[in-house]
């Protein structure tokens, strides 16, 4: 488990890294907001077509091998990025993320259940492990982006790159099953309507979070509070704190939805109020920041709940995802021409709507889950 939750901390470290640097190393590079909403959109577009296929693949052959390509393809994103220049060489890097969080998470969630006795708590721990991590690798993108430059920035990812493929071979891999066909994973027939309820609204708080903090956040505080790289790394890794104590918080509940419901509800405003909150611009991220930490830990409880009779639990997630990556590809795809057309605020207030839909329907597939 060590080894699985150090590989969690640099993929997280890593997606914040990329989250914080790039929208601003592409408007630094004179690319436009619609252009950069459409670079951002590959990554949900090459995750609908590859991380259903390699979880149906990791389901017979195991983990291992899985999170090694994990890392080859964040080196590879990584090295792109850093000798990038033009819209069409960033695509190519966002291609290679992608495909470095199908492999990851084609089997991250896996090795966690089957290593775990309480599936849905430990996932809300490993999600304030990756939480740390975000705030942490936030940090770092702002600061070193500040200090030296984006293109050092990617160079250090291009060796975590490298050492999570060390660390993934040193881990042992229990998870493998050969006696499994590919073709028999799916089972697409034996998937009942709750499973596919909850893969559609699961999918709001997935485009929720990747338009919020892959594209609204760091935009947003570098054009329209004109704020330096190094406190934009700050204000987001203060939100990112905020979802680590709000997961841990959830995690210590026990995960018990009726008293976690209120907090997350409360968040709809304060998200919905960020762009007009001026000098309380960053008290108000944090507290965005703690309900949102509940609400990912409530995703886990309900993606536990939802896989725990499966048998083939890397193509269960990975199916359960897939509704919310097409979304997030329509969504994020449209996200810069949303901002140039209606401004902010618009944005701001899409998130909060997006957060309104998942908390309300979570809780009525939750309490059918108890019944079940």
């Amino acid at each position: 488990m060590r080894r699985l939750t150090a590989i969690n901390f640099i993929n997280q470290f890593f997606w914040a890294v990329i989250a914080i640097t790039l929208p601003l190393y592409l408007l630094q590079k004179n690319i436009n907001v619609e252009e950069i909403g459409l670079i951002l959109s590959l990554i949900p577009l090459t995750m609908v077509f590859s991380r259903t296929l390699l979880a149906m693949v990791s389901d017979v052959l195991g983990t291992r091998i899985f999170f090694m390509m994990q890392g080859v393809f964040q080196a590879l994103s990584a090295g792109t990025y850093a000798i990038s220049s033009i819209p069409l060489h960033f695509g190519i890097g966002k291609t290679f993320e992608g495909i470095s969080y199908s492999f990851f998470w084609a089997v991250d969630r896996t090795a966690i259940f089957r290593t775990a006795k309480k599936r849905g708590i430990e996932a809300a721990k490993m999600t304030s492990v990756r939480m740390v991590a975000g705030g942490i690798g936030f940090l770092f993108g702002g600061y070193i982006a500040y200090l030296f430059s984006f293109e050092a920035v990617y160079l250090f990812l291009v060796l975590l790159g490298l050492l999570t493929f060390i660390l993934a071979a040193m881990r042992h891999d229990n998870e493998a099953n050969h006696d499994e066909k590919i073709a028999q994973t799916l089972e697409l027939d034996k998937k009942h309507l709750l499973f596919w309820e909850a893969a559609f609204v699961l999918g709001f708080a997935v485009v929720y979070d990747s338009v919020f903090l892959g594209f609204l956040l760091p935009v947003f505080m570098d054009i329209s509070l004109n704020l330096d790289y190094a406190i934009i790394g700050l204000g987001m890794a203060i939100y990112f704190a905020g979802l680590g104590i709000g997961s841990y918080i959830a995690a210590k509940v026990e995960l018990v939805e009726k008293r976690l419901l209120p907090f997350q509800l409360l968040m709809i405003p304060l998200l919905a109020l960020l762009p007009y909150s001026g000098g309380f611009f960053i008290p108000l991220l944090f507290l965005v920041g703690l309900g949102s930490g509940i609400v990912f830990a409530m995703y886990e409880e309900v993606v536990a709940e939802i896989t725990k009779d499966d048998r083939n639990l890397s193509t269960s997630v990975a199916l359960l995802n897939l509704p919310g990556k097409i979304m997030e590809f329509f969504i994020l795809a449209s996200a810069g021409f949303i901002l140039v057309l209606l401004g902010n605020e618009a944005l701001f207030a899409l998130c909060a709507l997006l957060l309104l839909v998942y908390i309300i329907f979570t809780h009525k597939i939750l309490k059918k889950l108890a019944v079940a």
